[in-house]
């Protein structure tokens, strides 16, 4: 994944000084002892066991918040390990998962253990007070601050154990997503529906657990966008879940809370959603959402049932490389006109996981093409349902999207269907007001994270080009 200037620069993995070391030894329990170890260049192994310490080594993961094949995550030795007294977790970056070391980190920790940290040095980051976040994230997952000694941080687990239980997701948990989903949603959630937004690095789930019940839950899946030009990378909200019993705890003690003042300590700054009005009043309240803007509906009246003399409607296959290359061609063009916006990337990758590959919904995915020429004028998603058609997304030049309106709005009266209808993000909503077009509010906004006020999440507001199709549910 390509980095722009947003994002974490480049950091020296090597371990750090001997000194580190005799700083970090007298915090570690007397040797002999058991230490687990982590580090991306873990060259303090031989040391530590010179000195009577058994270390088992924390095994790489590719669990990471900065895209999904960096290897800067770390899980626990693939065999029986009994519980240790210390755990080390040395030169770490904001690249790494604060949640998923720190659960890792606990899974093996014996009671009264210690949980040391140094890290590498970093010249810039997506979040400035990212080496905060792993205290604040390990107080909530029942880790104390025993002192921080300016090179290292020094954590002992607490005797009590936390009214929360916050963790990432696994399939392990899978059995009590599903009953939340239908407990908040009403419908069922498929496995294959679960894989297709969060499997292969596409995502990450915070939970919520109470005495072993699942509680709440928070997702976000990756999007590659485009910030005013530079490419970047955005988490989208999805899946907020927080059971019907819990609603009354929706304060700064309460479920909801924690899971997203984690999340955002883990992934943010960048990020957008689709929350109700109440859902981002609610956000808002707690000091964890800013508003980035409203989702419009445009609409559109049936058109003429006569064909157009120069274009036509063409079906697209994702799977062809001759019409890939014109998607991501017509992309390219797109990207430019946008960009003054923030604009998630919708080249032929993206349309076909999002659409041809969708494990429960039928798309429609047709490019309107020349008669004579068989050049792409550009690409329309829709489908059709309860008497309307809901465009999902575009692939064109905005110069020549007025005629993918008309070719719905004929498709719309040869079909019979009162109107044809497009979600936006209100900012852009100008570019798309063709003539006979009307526009309308919806209960649907688009937050941003406020909590850990870092630089970068004001420029998304007012500034996005979001349509239905880059939501998960439409």
């Amino acid at each position: 994944m390509n980095r722009s200037a947003m994002q974490t620069a480049p950091v020296n993995l090597r371990d750090s000084s001997a000194g580190e070391l005799q700083e970090v030894l007298g915090d570690l329990p007397s040797a002999p002892a058991d230490l687990l170890y982590w580090s991306p260049a873990p060259t303090h192994v031989a040391a530590l066991e010179a000195k009577g310490y058994t270390v088992q080594l924390g095994l790489e993961t590719e669990l990471t918040v900065a895209g999904r094949n960096a290897r800067l995550g770390w899980r626990l030795p693939d065999k029986d390990l009994a519980p240790v007294p210390a755990v080390w977790l040395a030169n770490l970056t904001p690249a790494v998962n604060i949640l998923a070391c720190l659960q890792s980190a606990l899974a093996a920790l014996a009671p009264g253990g210690i949980v040391l940290l140094s890290f590498a040095a970093v010249e810039r980051a997506r979040l400035p007070k990212w080496r905060s976040y792993w205290v604040s994230i390990a107080q909530r997952l029942g880790l104390q601050l025993q002192h921080d000694g300016g090179g290292h941080i020094c954590l002992v687990r607490a005797d009590r154990v936390p009214r929360w239980e916050i963790r990432l997701a696994d399939q392990r948990d899978m059995p009590q997503i599903q009953s939340l989903f239908s407990a908040v949603f009403g419908h069922e959630l498929s496995e294959s529906v679960w894989a297709w937004k969060y499997a292969q690095g596409r995502g990450h789930a915070i939970l919520a657990y109470q005495d072993g019940h699942l509680v709440a839950h928070y997702g976000a899946i990756y999007r590659d966008i485009f910030l005013e030009g530079e490419r970047n990378w955005a988490l989208q909200v999805v899946d907020v879940m927080v059971h019907p019993g819990h609603r009354a705890v929706m304060t700064k003690q309460g479920a909801f809370f924690l899971m997203t003042t984690t999340w955002d300590e883990v992934y943010g700054p960048l990020a957008f959603g689709f929350p109700t009005a109440r859902s981002m009043q609610l956000g808002q309240r707690l000091g964890i959402y800013a508003d980035a803007g409203a989702i419009v509906e445009v609409r559109w009246p049936p058109g003429s049932k006569r064909p157009f003399l120069t274009t036509h409607l063409v079906p697209v296959d994702l799977r062809d490389s001759v019409h890939r290359a014109k998607v991501d061609a017509l992309w390219q063009v797109m990207r430019e006109d946008l960009s003054g916006r923030v604009v998630g990337l919708r080249g032929a990758d993206w349309l076909a996981h999002r659409f041809a590959e969708h494990p429960s919904r039928r798309y429609e995915i047709l490019a309107v093409s020349h008669r004579l020429s068989g050049a792409w004028e550009g690409v329309i998603v829709w489908r059709e349902w309860d008497g309307r058609i809901e465009i999902l997304d575009l692939v064109a030049p905005v110069q020549k999207m007025p005629v993918l309106f008309e070719q719905a709005q004929r498709v719309c009266a040869l079909r019979g269907c009162r109107e044809v209808y497009l979600w936006i993000a209100a900012a852009s909503a100008d570019m798309v007001r063709t003539k006979g077009a009307t526009v309308h509010e919806t209960d649907m906004r688009i937050p941003t994270d406020c909590w850990t006020g870092a630089p970068g999440a004001e420029r998304l507001i007012d500034r996005w080009w979001l349509v239905g199709g880059d939501s998960d549910f439409r």
